[in-house]
């Protein structure tokens, strides 16, 4: 039984911690699109230079 509650809690952290990431990347996309899109811009011409 202790074996199984173990493995129980370490997927319910491994689904806590993937929600909270997804949250962090949709987040991280919605919110600051156009320095996103300044930074990409600027690393595409360092890469042409």
């Amino acid at each position: 039984m202790r074996k199984k509650n173990k493995s129980i809690r370490k997927k319910i952290i491994l689904l806590v911690l993937s929600i909270l990431g997804l949250i962090f990347v949709f987040s991280y996309l919605t919110l600051p699109r156009e320095t996103l899109v300044e930074r990409q811009l600027d690393i595409t011409k360092k890469l042409a230079e």
